[in-house]
């Protein structure tokens, strides 16, 4: 898959890293940064945006704006990409309100081009477009495989991640203190139905949690974006 990203600061540059560290090798990432301090209006999205599509064929668009003016320019992006298909995650409200989500939306349908707004990024699931669906097996709502035995995890594996890396992030260093993998011996209640354990670490109060503010805050602690290692469990057991 040729994906070409759109960043607009930090937020972008920490996912395209993962993206490029945990995704398949065949794919082609290329990334183009938004430009600076646009106006808070955008009055001619076509002339700011002029030459900065590079050519080729691009199978998806991942769109990672930071602002209301950084997504007034996605519909002209489109227009100049050979892509029928772009993810723009809203890690948060203020970078897309609905009703510019609509609008833009709109836009980009008239051009024939399919869309997701994940809100957050972690909540991505396949919606039945290829390109899409062919990043959100990898990338998206997080999905575990974990070994049990006898009631206690004995290893975890990731099926797909969220796309900031928490997931692997959890899965492999967040029990290095104890010497052993994340939830490595972990009890298992026996009324538990699992189906993949995650961590947010996004700074608190910024964006939106997929569990609604209902996931454990046992056990949370400041991690390296300075955010809380919430978990909460959507695994699969075997």
């Amino acid at each position: 898959m040729r994906l070409l990203v759109f960043t607009d600061g930090d937020y972008g540059l920490r996912i395209l890293e993962n993206i490029r560290l945990r995704g398949p090798r065949d794919w082609e990432i290329t990334n183009v940064p938004l430009p600076e301090s646009l106006p808070s209006i955008v009055e001619e999205p076509d002339l700011l945006v002029d030459g900065l599509v590079p050519e080729g064929a691009w199978d998806l668009i991942l769109f990672m704006g930071e602002s209301p003016s950084a997504f007034t320019l996605l519909p002209s992006i489109a227009a100049r990409s050979s892509s029928k298909a772009v993810v723009a995650p809203v890690d948060d409200y203020s970078w897309l309100p609905l009703g510019l989500e609509r609008q833009v939306r709109s836009e980009l349908d008239g051009l024939g081009v399919a869309s997701v707004f994940p809100r957050t990024f972690c909540t991505l699931s396949p919606v039945g477009v290829a390109p899409i669906d062919e990043f959100a097996e990898v990338f998206g709502l997080p999905l575990l495989k974990l070994e049990v035995e006898e009631g206690r995890v004995k290893s975890v594996d990731v099926l797909r991640g969220a796309p900031c890396g928490s997931t692997w992030f959890m899965a492999e260093t967040c029990g290095c203190r104890r010497g052993r993998g994340w939830g490595e011996g972990r009890d298992l209640r026996p009324d538990l139905s699992l189906s993949g354990v995650t961590a947010c670490r996004a700074p608190p109060g910024r964006s939106p949690h997929p569990c609604g503010g209902a996931h454990s805050r046992e056990g949370c602690e400041e991690g390296p974006e300075r955010g809380c290692l919430n978990t909460f469990w959507s695994a699969v057991v075997r």
